[in-house]
């Protein structure tokens, strides 16, 4: 549907919000949803996620359109009930703030030296098995139960959308992503409730032909800060598949290699 962008009165070269609401041609407008995965957002990079919130209300929501701005961690005051009045959304995005974890990678090399300063001991004595063994990181399940509550919002906010009719509904999921160990048999206590409320949350979006944009904050995935700081440290070598250095140490990373231009 093509874009209606209103001509926003001015006074004194400021915007005048407009006080005046009508019921005509109310059913051509679209239904937007603004999911401010606050949980999966660095505290770094909460201005990048309130200006493209922002970039995205001022220049893409129509005068006949309703949006909601709904918080992960259910925040009430970076939330915003329906409305069509832009002021009101704006204010909400303003008091975004993210809130996520330390990477699951960036944390288990922080536990190893801790426990190597602990200990007292160099990098030629083997690593504690308690270091090495993710099992025991108590994040795990702090981790689980996020993963598990930003996915049970999308089902109840796609459910909810589905009562709505004659209207395009879409769902603007800003977020870094679910930060869970989902590949790590051992670790992920929380994987089969994870990929269950996956599937539900897919499942609940294609029911009520809701389309949900994810849309991440670091840009594109591969060159992001965090890949540079995982690249450079290297995760610990929980395999033991270098011979020559100690089970649980951190494996040299390929940066160098990477960005080094050839000579």
């Amino acid at each position: 549907m093509p874009v209606e962008r209103p001509d926003p009165y001015r006074f004194a070269g400021q915007p005048v919000p407009d006080d005046v609401r009508s019921n005509r041609d109310v059913s051509s407008g679209r239904v937007y949803i603004i999911l401010l995965d606050d949980l999966n957002v660095a505290p770094l990079r909460t201005n990048i996620v309130r200006r493209h919130a922002r970039e995205f209300i001022e220049r893409q929501f129509g005068p006949h359109d309703l949006a909601a701005v709904v918080v992960t961690s259910g925040r009430k005051d970076a939330a915003q009930e329906f409305t069509s009045d832009p002021a009101l959304l704006l204010r909400a995005v303003d008091h975004f703030v993210g809130q996520r974890l330390q990477s699951a990678e960036m944390q288990r090399i922080d536990d190893y030296y801790q426990s190597l300063a602990h200990s007292g001991s160099d990098q030629n004595e083997p690593a504690d098995p308690v270091t090495r063994n993710q099992s025991f990181d108590p994040s795990n399940l702090e981790r689980g139960q996020r993963a598990v509550g930003v996915l049970n919002t999308l089902r109840s906010l796609a459910e909810f959308l589905e009562s709505v009719r004659g209207r395009r509904k879409a769902l603007l999921w800003f977020s870094e992503g679910i930060d869970y160990p989902m590949a790590e048999v051992f670790s992920s206590q929380s994987g089969n409730e994870i990929n269950a409320a996956t599937r539900d949350a897919i499942s609940a979006a294609a029911q009520a032909n809701v389309n949900i944009f994810a849309l991440d904050p670091r840009g594109l995935i591969g060159m992001t800060t965090d890949f540079v700081e995982n690249m450079r440290a290297g995760a610990p070598d929980v395999m033991g598949t270098d011979k020559n250095r100690p089970v649980g140490t951190p494996a040299s990373g390929t940066q160098g290699n990477i960005m080094s231009p050839k000579r």
